[in-house]
């Protein structure tokens, strides 16, 4: 798979603008590339050019692929920054979400607005 799935498809992406790293994971009938773009790069416009480096690279992988290679984007900026559990031994489960939706959130949505 390294050779004659992966390499086709590392050549046409790295090609691709905006790039910082390129990683591969070969095994038996399996084959996953990840790249990362820069944090200028738009997400969208670099999904459109890896579809596009794939159907380049087409004509290079082996004829008896059951597929297409497929892909997924991620969007690291829609990543939560931070997960917040709340738990406690003497106060309702209730009154904890109470708190976290009238206290925690409010104050979460006000630093948002104000760019805090």
């Amino acid at each position: 798979m390294a050779s004659s799935v992966a390499t086709p498809l590392e050549k046409q992406f790295s090609h691709i603008a905006g790039i910082t790293s390129m990683s591969s994971k070969n095994s038996l009938g399996v084959t996953s590339i990840r790249l990362t773009f820069d944090m200028s790069r738009d997400v969208d416009g670099a999904a459109r050019d890896v579809e596009a480096a794939i159907n380049a690279a087409r004509s290079y992988l082996p004829s008896n692929l059951p597929a297409n290679p497929i892909y997924r984007k991620i969007d690291s900026a829609r990543a939560p920054v931070l997960v917040l559990n709340l738990a406690s031994k003497t106060v309702a489960s209730g009154v904890l979400y109470d708190t976290a939706s009238s206290i925690i959130q409010q104050k979460s949505r006000k630093s948002a607005v104000l760019g805090k």
